[in-house]
């Protein structure tokens, strides 16, 4: 039985070595996300921002959601370049906060998450669309509400979105990303939340742009399947 012993031994020398790699890959990750939108912040102060933008104050992201994958992805993609944060995304109910960077290549959903190509660009008056990855900084999804706040910091300013509609639809679908009307925010994510492999499905969270003094709350729809609201 002694080469059992040797087995059980090595094993859990492999598992500690393991947990290791994913303690120090998280913690590195936690630094330069902070960082990212640090550097946002600092170049937001040179432009000379309004005294009263109401910037709120840096906090680290919530990783605990964060697959080990996900975390060691993010670890690769800054040993090749850090890319500039163009906005930050931050959603309180969720304990969600992400620098947004320009693109959906893997290099920026690693980073942070990232503005879509084609849609309007962050903090403007259309429909401003942001992906990110289901097992990174947008799993905090599945915890977002109807009626709940979505804030994004630009270098004009803090906006303020409402919820007003969650989506599942079939990844082919792009009219969720099409001009609402009125200043909008899509975020798009892989769905569910929870799978192996590739995800068949897009989950997708829809806010409009609050006016200044508005409180008030959409009202909750439910439904499903492609197109239909949650």
């Amino acid at each position: 039985m002694r080469w059992l012993s040797h087995i059980d031994r090595t094993l859990l020398a492999i598992g500690l070595v393991l947990i290791a790699i994913y303690a120090a890959a998280m913690a590195h990750r936690k630094i330069m996300s902070v960082a990212a939108m640090e550097q946002f912040r600092s170049g937001q102060t040179s432009l000379q921002a309004a005294p009263d933008a109401g910037s709120p104050s840096a906090s680290s992201p919530d990783f605990a959601l964060w697959s080990p994958a996900r975390v060691l992805h993010f670890k690769e993609a800054l040993a090749k370049h850090s890319m500039p944060a163009i906005g930050i995304l931050r959603i309180p109910s969720a304990h969600l906060e992400a620098p947004i960077l320009e693109g959906t290549d893997e290099v920026a959903l690693n980073e942070g998450v990232g503005h879509i190509a084609g849609t309007d660009s962050v903090g403007g008056i259309g429909n401003t669309g942001i992906a990110g990855h289901r097992d990174g900084f947008f799993r905090g999804l599945k915890d977002v509400q109807v009626g709940d706040a979505i804030q994004i910091e630009t270098r004009q300013g803090p906006l303020t979105y409402t919820v007003d509609r969650i989506l599942i639809v079939d990844p082919h679908d792009v009219t969720v990303l099409k001009a609402q009307g009125h200043a909008s925010l899509t975020l798009v994510t892989c769905y569910p939340f929870y799978t192996l492999g590739s995800a068949p499905r897009r989950y997708i969270v829809q806010a409009s742009r609050s006016k200044p003094g508005d409180s008030s709350r959409a009202e909750t729809t439910t439904g499903e399947s492609d197109g239909k609201q949650l």
